[in-house]
Formats: C-alpha cells, sequence, structure tokens
C-alpha cells in the first residue's frame, strides 16, 4: 500500500500535464489534498511497520537475557509499540507469568487479563483459562472456560474438552478431600451441561459426547 501512495505522489507531483494560469488556479487544490492525505498515510503506515519490528526485536533481545523480569518487561513495552498486535504481547504475558515475580507483574497481568477477556476470542479464553488456575483463582477459569463455550457452541469437540477438564479436575480435588473445589466443579459443570441442552435444542447439527462425558452428566445432575 505504502509503495502505490509513493507513485501516486510522484504521478500527482509531476505526472500532470501543463495547465494554463486558470486552470491551475482551478486544479490545484485537489492534488495538494491528495499528496497531504497520502503522505499521511505514508507516515501512518511507516510508523507502526516501524514499532512492530521495534517491538519484535526488543523482545527476541529480552528473551535471549535469560531474565523473566527483562522479558516480561519487554512484552509489555511489545504491547505498546505494536498496537495493533497488542492481544497478541498480552496474552504471552499472562502465559509467561509466575507467581514468584514482584507483585507489579502481578497487576499487570491482572489488566491484561480484563483486556483479554473483552477481547472474547477462543484462544485467548483457553490462555486465560490456564492462567486463572496458575494464580489459583479456579472459579473465574471455570467462569472464563464456560464463557469460551459460547464462541464454539457447536463444536463437540470444544464440549467434549470442557467436561473433560471439569471430570479430571472433580476427580482430582476428591482424591485429596477437597469438598469445596468438588461443589464449585459441579456448580460450573452443570452450567455448562445446561449451556448445552439450550444450544442442542436450537442447533442444526448433533452435538455427540463421548461415553464419559454421558456418564459425567448423570454425575453433575445427581
Amino acid at each position: 500500500m505504502a509503495v502505490f501512495m509513493i507513485l501516486a505522489l510522484i504521478s500527482s507531483e509531476y505526472g500532470q500535464k501543463e495547465l494554463s494560469a486558470k486552470e491551475e488556479k482551478k486544479m490545484a487544490s485537489i492534488p495538494v489534498i491528495a499528496r497531504n492525505i497520502s503522505l499521511g498515510l505514508c507516515i501512518a503506515l511507516l510508523l507502526i511497520n516501524l514499532g512492530q519490528l521495534a517491538a519484535i526485536n526488543t523482545v527476541n533481545k529480552a528473551a535471549n537475557s535469560g531474565s523473566s523480569e527483562k522479558f516480561m518487561d519487554a512484552l509489555k513495552v511489545g504491547a505498546m509499540l505494536d498496537f495493533t498486535n497488542d492481544m497478541s504481547y498480552k496474552t504471552s504475558y499472562i502465559t509467561a507469568y509466575s507467581t514468584d515475580l514482584p507483585k507489579s507483574y502481578f497487576e499487570q497481568s491482572q489488566n491484561y487479563a480484563e483486556d483479554l477477556k473483552a477481547h472474547n476470542s477462543f484462544e485467548t479464553l483457553t490462555q486465560l483459562v490456564n492462567y486463572y488456575l496458575k494464580i489459583g483463582a479456579n472459579e473465574e477459569a471455570y467462569k472464563t472456560l464456560n464463557n469460551r463455550l459460547a464462541l464454539m457452541r457447536y463444536d463437540a469437540t470444544a464440549w467434549n474438552d470442557t467436561f473433560d477438564f471439569y471430570r479430571v479436575n472433580m476427580e482430582n480435588f476428591k482424591s485429596i478431600n477437597n469438598e469445596k473445589e468438588v461443589n464449585l466443579i459441579l456448580k460450573y459443570a452443570g452450567a455448562a451441561y445446561d449451556q448445552l441442552a439450550a444450544y442442542s435444542a436450537e442447533s442444526p447439527l448433533d452435538i455427540i459426547l463421548n461415553e464419559e462425558n454421558e456418564q459425567f452428566r448423570e454425575i453433575v445432575g445427581e
């Protein structure tokens, strides 16, 4: 796009036929406006590309430094420099976050988590679930998991993956007698089954669960 704009600028400056003074006065404002708009777009594109390159170089350099804090700082800078791809850097930030980092990194990760929640894409919500589990916010993880299903409501794989998650984690919490977490999973797994029933009533496709998840439905309904 920038190349064609530059050619247009050259054409508007040098490619016109010679005009009489009267014609030039009448026509001059149009090429000037076109040149200014094109120049502005070229500069904007140039700044966006420079920001993208600077963000990539900053993150790559920090990744090779061996310092988790430098890498996290670089991802934050990358999100600002490459604003057209900021969700990628924010997703990487919460993925790379660990609970042993200073408090300021946790606060930043929380801000990014809210941004990713608002972005509402299947992949970002998947990473958000993992982030909430990592920081011990299990209920937020379950809420996000169920919200994610709305984006893949007719995808049997997404439903089975979700119920596999609930089923396996419930067994893990049962094994350590954590009744609170077991009840929490039953609550959100039950809500997910209710979602499935609502979508199935409208779906043109059959959403088929595997045998384990059909059996799990009976446990959740007890």
